[in-house]
């Protein structure tokens, strides 16, 4: 199902205090590099611990990919920004508190952390009692930040903590305004104390290495993060946003139109179609699966690549128009199933999942995904397709996707193809054991 209709107005995003962020319990801000987190969180830890709320940190990587420079080799670069780190948590806290470092090579997190990585966070959250989880928001352009983000999902469907909200820095820096999803906390009388815990970092800065060699944060970059820190509720936080999966609300478009969303010829629309088909590399399946079919549009366009397909929806109405549309194709069968709790029985080699997963929230994504990870043949294919504009819905087509893969890597799949543009991304998985 498209989801261009959840788009709500631009709107101030609403205030909120460190109270209403935590529910005045402890919380862990996990950094996928030392800096981070006083970026994203450092008036959130510093108003924290003048209300008397405990909190830690986890930081993935050693930070050593960010300069290139003959006197700051690795190993110096590592051991430099740990201190960075431990002193910018002082500068702003007047104290250090727990740390964890992770050590997970910088700029290459989503291809080095496993089931151990996860347990060691897991383990530091309860060890902590973490209620809350903030984590880099995976909208951020830096893979890192997009890698942290699964990994907080994963430690989240652990149980380890009750909620998760993310914190924009890669986009906030290349000067894009946080979507109206999020949560502002004014930074206010810390700003000064802030700024100083980020000058701390002064290989990042450009006060210790030369700024020509490699990334440096410069002041424009800062002053956005001096005046508000943004949070999005992922999880555990408002349920009326979290998993607006309502069969009804679709019912009723598809009795008023057979194309409620122009499937047939909007622009993106048959951009979702072309590349959802060339992802299939000309393969031809033995059963394969398609969820929220709709009226049929897409999978009148996969039929002719399987030689059976169980094309579901959720919406009657939908599947009304979906056989009449797909009564040609003897070889594809539409049934109404709501997902996650009506997966067919049988066995895929393809699973087709467009436009649909953030509609079951993150639980319900994690569960729903890791059944169909049960059910797929050996050599099958999962193809994700997410859409990226704006909507109000708590696990958007970016969270959807980079959940789904985490997920999917734990469970011993890979990423075989990533396609983007400025509406939609296109992510299909393989099974890891797979021949590239």
């Amino acid at each position: 199902m498209m989801a261009e209709d959840n788009a709500t107005e631009a709107k101030t995003q609403p205030a909120v205090t460190v109270e209403e962020l935590t529910c005045g319990r402890p919380f862990v801000v996990m950094a996928p590099h030392p800096d981070d987190d006083i970026l994203g969180a450092g008036a959130l830890m510093r108003q924290a611990t003048e209300s008397g709320i405990p909190f830690a940190v986890v930081f993935l990587t050693t930070g050593d990919a960010s300069h290139d420079h003959p006197e700051w080799p690795p190993g110096r670069l590592v051991e430099t920004r740990r201190a960075e780190a431990k002193a910018a948590l002082a500068t702003l806290l007047n104290r250090e508190p727990p740390m964890l470092f992770c050590a997970l090579p910088d700029g290459k997190v989503a291809d080095n952390w496993g089931s151990a990585t996860i347990d060691e966070i897991v383990l530091f959250c309860r060890r902590h009692n973490a209620h809350s989880l903030f984590v880099t928001d995976p909208a951020d352009g830096h893979g890192d930040h997009k890698a942290a983000f699964g990994m907080a999902c994963m430690v989240w469907g652990t149980g380890a903590v009750g909620a998760l909200w993310t914190m924009p820095i890669g986009s906030r820096i290349a000067g894009l305004e946080p979507d109206d999803m999020f949560r502002a906390l004014a930074v206010g009388g810390d700003a000064g104390i802030k700024r100083e815990a980020i000058d701390r970092h002064g290989t990042q800065r450009g006060a210790v290495i030369p700024p020509e060699a490699g990334f440096t944060l410069t002041d424009p970059m800062i002053a956005p993060f001096l005046i508000e820190e943004f949070f999005w509720p992922v999880a555990g936080v408002d349920q009326t946003i979290e998993a607006p999966n309502d069969p009804g609300e679709f019912d009723e478009l598809f009795k008023e139109s057979a194309d409620p969303w122009d499937y047939d010829v909007a622009p993106y629309e048959q951009v979702r179609f072309a590349r959802t088909i060339a992802a299939l590399d000309g393969r031809h399946f033995r059963r394969g699966l398609e969820v929220a079919c709709a009226a049929g549009s897409l999978t009148e366009m996969i039929a002719p690549h399987c030689e059976h397909l169980l094309a579901v929806d959720a919406s009657r109405a939908a599947l009304t128009h979906a056989k009449r549309r797909l009564a040609p194709w003897p070889n594809v069968d539409v049934r109404l199933a709501r997902m996650p709790e009506q997966l067919p029985e049988g066995r895929f080699d393809l699973i087709m999942l467009s436009d649909m997963l953030y509609y079951l929230g993150l639980r319900g994504l994690q569960t729903f995904l890791a059944m169909l990870i049960d059910r797929a043949e050996s050599g099958a294919m999962i193809v994700l397709v997410n859409y990226l504009g704006p909507m109000a819905i708590a696990l958007n087509g970016e969270k959807a996707a980079e959940a789904a893969i985490a997920l999917a890597r734990l469970r011993g799949w890979r990423l075989t193809l990533h396609e983007r543009n400025d509406t939609m991304r296109l992510d299909r998985l393989e099974p890891a054991h797979q021949e590239a």
